[in-house]
């Protein structure tokens, strides 16, 4: 008898600790995070704090949306050279906008297309980020975006070759 209630009470704080994980808050988005790179080495701080991410609302607009938090991360990305941006998931997720144009001081343009999607908060607590708009896919220049490294909260940072 003193097996039986030891499994149920063992079975019991089991159920109660995956009631507690599904309790959890969801994370906001992960944030989008680019580090540009010459010659394997990261861009020069002069160029990276010039560095500008727009959008257009439709395919007709001639008019360019800047995307307002984008700029250079803080802490030790900034050391690394990463740009980053959390407005990009709602605006991919929640505007449809998935093409992005990274500009830089010289003149060149690279296209992103970033697909961030909305899913049910059930879906959400089954993903790898815990959050309602997980990132999908990152394209460059329509190839798929190749991973330099995650930051220190597992977000995947992107090379943009340059």
């Amino acid at each position: 008898m003193k097996l039986f209630y030891a499994a149920a009470l063992g079975l019991a704080a089991l159920t109660l600790g995956s009631c507690q994980k599904d309790k959890r808050d969801l994370k906001d988005a992960q944030p989008l995070m680019l580090v540009p790179m010459h010659n394997d080495g990261r861009l020069p701080d002069a160029v990276l704090n010039q560095v500008s991410l727009y959008y257009f609302i439709n395919l007709t607009s001639t008019h360019k949306e800047y995307v307002a938090d984008f700029g250079r991360a803080s802490g030790t990305g900034y050391q690394q050279g990463i740009l980053s941006s959390a407005d990009v998931a709602s605006l991919s997720a929640g505007e449809n906008i998935k093409t992005f144009y990274l500009a830089f001081p010289d003149g060149t343009t690279d296209t992103l297309f970033v697909n961030y999607e909305s899913v049910s908060e059930e879906d959400a607590r089954q993903n790898s980020c815990y959050c309602k708009q997980p990132q999908m896919s990152v394209r460059i220049n329509g190839i798929p975006a190749m991973r330099a490294f995650y930051n220190k909260d597992s977000v995947p940072v992107y090379r943009v070759l340059k």
